[in-house]
């Protein structure tokens, strides 16, 4: 007898502060410079041909003074810094971002309602990030954020048997960067209203969550009063954080990006023409022997507090003050980006090439 399946669509969009965007998302791609020819390609483009920025129409019109129409905004892009991306070796993937690691009230429905603003979810999961301890006398069993226990099959599940539905270190995937030699760590800001979706077995919704005082009788719960069955999600998530690397904390910030979901371990398939794709910008930072020694974006104004994308570090606690305080980021490695001097991104790659090519 074929088994009866069910659809599920799991779709998330996460607002982080001072972004551009509802949904917003990142590429993101490590790749080795060692052997390479990025040193020479940089080079080439940037100082013998002076061919690293390109100017293009963005599309939208000035509006003059006297109600006729300008020529048109021009923006400046970067080829160059778009091919950047195929440095990859190490990581490559995009997804939804979220600062430092992904919580339960930023991803579940239940907890936070402007998680899926357009609902295009189905109503018959929830996330195996709703695991929690707490609940029992004497025995541990899983509960949720919510303040209720969940159940598998009406009953609680006891705290010793959590990797079998949540496992940390398989939910949460730390991208490394080697401590020797020349890499390069690319990001793209891009809109992402995450939407991944499948056809799966009825027999695994076998989820639910009941009130936190229902009554048990030897470990099944005997009140009524509880969800439907539903399946358990578990998201696949990866983090970034580099706080060992030198230079890098005052730039970038700890975060992570939701790049896919399953059920029992099969995936649900991304639909990335559901997804948004505008893009804003990027920025290249490059390390060396775990230092940051330099950076390059296609970002046509400068780092300024309000205009500052997520994950970039623009903000730390001034404890005698007890005020936040802005940080300027350029200052703390040599940018190459449009809204400099022609002559100071000169001397900056100059000075970046100098230090790649040496010991």
């Amino acid at each position: 007898m074929k088994e009866e399946l069910e659809e599920v669509i799991v779709a998330r969009s996460c607002e982080p502060e001072d972004s551009h965007s509802k949904y917003l998302g990142v590429e993101v791609s490590i790749g080795t410079l060692e052997g390479s020819t990025f040193a020479e390609d940089l080079k080439r483009i940037a100082l013998n041909e002076d061919n690293l920025w390109q100017k293009e129409k963005t599309g939208f019109i000035e509006l003059l003074s006297d109600g006729s129409e300008g020529e048109g905004e021009e923006m400046y892009v970067s080829r160059f810094l778009d091919d950047l991306f195929n440095y990859n070796d190490i990581y490559h993937n995009n997804g939804l971002v979220f600062f430092e690691e992904i919580l339960t009230d930023e991803i579940e429905i239940n907890i936070n309602s402007s998680v899926d603003r357009e609902k295009r979810s189905t109503e018959n999961f929830i996330f195996s990030t709703d695991i929690n301890t707490g609940f029992g006398e004497g025995e541990n069993y899983l509960g949720s954020y919510e303040g209720g226990q969940l159940l598998f099959d009406n009953k609680r599940i006891k705290d010793n048997n959590i990797k079998e539905y949540y496992d940390y270190d398989k939910v949460f995937n730390n991208v490394k960067i080697p401590e020797k030699g020349n890499y390069i760590l690319n990001i793209k800001f891009q809109d992402c209203y995450f939407t991944a979706s499948g056809v799966v077995e009825k027999s695994k919704k076998g989820f639910n969550f009941c009130e936190e005082d229902a009554i048990f009788n030897n470990g099944i719960c005997e009140s009524t009063n509880y969800e439907d069955n539903k399946f358990l999600i578990t998201p696949e998530i990866d983090k970034f954080s580099y706080f060992h690397i030198k230079n890098l904390d005052n730039v970038l910030c700890e975060f992570s990006i939701l790049h896919g979901v399953n059920v029992e371990g099969k995936e649900l398939k991304r639909n990335l023409n559901q997804e948004q794709n505008l893009e804003y910008y990027s920025v290249h930072l490059i390390i060396k022997d775990n230092v940051l020694i330099g950076g390059l974006t296609n970002k046509n104004n400068s780092f300024t507090p309000c205009s500052y994308c997520f994950p970039l570090n623009t903000v730390e606690w001034d404890s005698q003050s007890r005020k936040n305080k802005y940080l300027d980021i350029s200052s703390s490695i040599g940018w190459v980006a449009p809204w400099e001097e022609k002559s100071k991104n000169s001397a900056t790659i100059k000075d970046l090439l100098n230090l790649l090519r040496h010991s």
